[in-house]
């Protein structure tokens, strides 16, 4: 659905229902940003968020995400689903439901009991279902995909606003309803203080190469085995940082320039990035296209480059090679691209150096500042846009 902005400038007080299992920093920082205009906001994620230092924000959590196995994701994301949509039915007429798709399922469910509820829908598309599930093929993936691609475009056209990451995932995406109703609005970070000027030293040796986040059905860390194998002779180091470390291949773990760290204070994590001279992300064949890593902002922060596998049809990669702050290498060689690739690096401190430049210019182009208020104005829009259709008042 479109909105008529030529009709609503603002919205009055609105009642604001983020839903969210695992909520990013972003939506955290969404729901303060609503609060301290007036809005009522509930923050219902799997966790409890501190809320005591926002205006007019309250968590509400119910089953915190399990990403340790399979079978306990998908226990955690039924369990969630369940109890969203059993409070979303106690939601107001006149609020506005901001949903994203973690569980998978969300955005269907919310929408189905909005047809109940008659509140306004706004789906934040993290990753494209069920296109990504390409990337971890299994039998009979034919029939899901018909089913769920059904389900997006009867769940789509019933929202007030589709958001998602990228231009890449809006393409993506629109196989399921309009390309020009989607809109995109990235994740958002503090961008590196300053633009990096040259270390006096230059890089010492070894050159320290950082992964972190969890590790999902989408990555693919053979590379960095293959790379931590070979090139244990070379000076190079790297970093693990991660909440679900048995999904490592153990080989991987137990290398000599390895040190895996489990999931760190916040603190601890931005030392650790702050120690690190590359970061490496992963993303398999088909998730490209469908997915955005968040955790690629948080680096570029850090004025860190980032050595990427990833198809070349994907906003990661549009990124790093339209930026020059990283380098691409395609999923279907990714062992050999990789290697080769920390090879150039270690071997020229220049493009190093030139790339750590380009990634602390890149982070601005994500700050808060651009994207917080594009997001906040799209809610309330979308509420006024909402009352003004229903005629809903405050006493709905």
């Amino acid at each position: 659905m479109k909105l008529r902005r030529d009709r609503v400038s603002a919205a009055e007080e609105l009642d604001v229902v983020i839903v969210n299992q695992v909520p990013s920093t972003c939506l955290v920082e969404l729901a303060a940003a609503l609060g301290k205009r007036g809005h009522r906001v509930r923050l219902v994620t799997g966790a409890p968020v501190a809320t005591r230092a926002m205006q007019n924000v309250v968590s509400v959590p119910l089953v915190d995400y399990d990403p340790q196995t399979a079978f306990g994701r998908l226990r955690s994301w039924l369990s969630f689903t369940i109890l969203a949509a059993r409070y979303l039915l106690g939601v107001r007429a006149d609020a506005v439901v901001v949903t994203c798709t973690n569980p998978p399922t969300m955005p269907f469910v919310t929408v189905a009991v909005s047809a109940i509820r008659r509140f306004a829908v706004i789906v934040r598309v993290l990753d494209v279902y069920p296109d990504v599930l390409r990337a971890v093929p299994f039998p009979g993936w034919r029939l899901v995909g018909w089913v769920y691609g059904a389900v997006n475009r009867w769940t789509y056209a019933r929202c007030a606003v589709v958001m998602t990451l990228g231009a890449t995932m809006a393409e993506t995406l629109s196989k399921y309803v309009g390309r020009s109703n989607i809109h995109v609005i990235p994740e958002w970070v503090s961008p590196a203080c300053e633009v990096p000027g040259e270390r006096d030293g230059g890089f010492e040796s070894p050159v320290v190469v950082i992964a972190s986040g969890n590790v999902g059905a989408t990555h693919d860390n053979t590379p960095l085995l293959a790379a931590a194998e070979r090139m244990r002779g070379e000076p190079i180091r790297f970093l693990i940082s991660t909440k679900n470390s048995s999904r490592l291949p153990p080989a991987l773990a137990e290398a000599r320039n390895v040190e895996v760290y489990p999931h760190l204070p916040e603190d601890d994590y931005l030392r650790l990035l702050d120690s690190a001279d590359v970061a490496f992300v992963s993303q398999r064949e088909f998730a490209e296209s469908c997915s955005f890593p968040s955790r690629v902002l948080t680096y570029l922060s850090h004025a860190l480059p980032v050595l990427a596998t990833s198809g070349h049809r994907s906003d990661l990669a549009a990124l790093l090679d339209q930026q020059g702050c990283g380098i691409v290498v395609s999923p279907n060689d990714a062992d050999e691209g990789v290697i080769n690739a920390l090879g150039r690096l270690c071997a020229d401190p220049r493009l190093l150096e030139a790339m750590r430049c380009a990634a602390g210019k890149a982070s601005h182009l994500f700050a808060r500042s651009i994207w917080l208020p594009k997001f906040v104005n799209l809610v309330e829009q979308a509420g006024a846009e909402h009352r003004l259709a229903a005629g809903i008042g405050h006493d709905a």
